[in-house]
């Protein structure tokens, strides 16, 4: 019997890119924690299939409501949605989006469409990744929450229903703990989704920083509990 791939991961860290290996993407652990914040500069990659995470910087997440449950018009109407936003990728940079369903009713179904800025100058690694996702998927949640998290030296968050990605968005706060200004822009967030329909009530934060003395105070605004994970568990969907 052959040896199965192993599988490599790139992910943004707290400082710098991480380095993710295992048998399984569902099985992986740390490899090693870098200071690189440019992909390009990485070396000693595992040998592996790779798959890049791209930073929340990297990404618009725009979540609405399509009065249609078909799949299959789901692209074309997520589409329609983003260009009346203003937002449209660059059509000769190759596929730069992709949507997610969050919950689904009759006749009508939230998504979220991501979409990717067309990569520059030190973006991407050394060795050409095999798959790519977004960050914001790589941690696994359930129900209803908030996950807050620093990346490449920036807090950063996502909000989830029922385990599945709603929004996601990288801050310009970059201090030791999250600050006000930071959970203003969460609630802000949950203004703007409910204006569209999306009611998101996280009933619970989880913040992973490999600092136990991250102060979550400036949260209590959110939500009522936090759970403090020093090391995520990554996965891909």
């Amino acid at each position: 019997m052959s040896k199965s791939t192993e599988k490599v991961l790139l992910v943004p860290g707290e400082s710098g890119w991480e380095i993710w290996t295992g048998q399984s993407a569902a099985e992986c652990t740390l490899h090693s924690a870098t200071e690189i914040t440019r992909a390009s500069d990485l070396t000693d990659i595992p040998a592996g299939d790779l798959l890049l995470f791209f930073p929340v910087k990297s990404v618009t997440a725009v979540p609405m409501r399509v009065t249609s449950d078909d799949d299959s018009l789901f692209p074309d109407l997520a589409a329609l949605h983003v260009e009346r936003l203003g937002l449209r990728p660059d059509p000769m940079a190759g596929q730069l989006t992709d949507v997610f369903v969050i919950a689904r009713e009759a006749e009508n179904t939230a998504l979220v469409s991501v979409m990717l800025r067309a990569p520059g100058d030190g973006d991407m690694p050394p060795r050409g990744p095999k798959s790519f996702d977004i960050s914001a998927r790589a941690y696994p949640l359930s129900g209803d929450a908030l996950a807050i998290w620093k990346e490449l030296g920036r807090w950063v968050f996502s909000l989830s229903h029922q385990g599945n990605l709603v929004y996601c968005q990288a801050t310009s706060a970059t201090g030791h703990s999250p600050d006000a200004d930071f959970a203003r822009e969460i609630r802000l967030a949950l203004i703007q989704l409910s204006m569209q329909g999306l009611e998101i009530e996280p009933n619970h934060i989880a913040l992973w920083s490999a600092d136990p003395t991250t102060d979550p105070a400036a949260l209590a605004a959110v939500s009522v509990s936090y759970t403090h994970l020093t090391l995520p568990t990554i996965y891909s969907v």
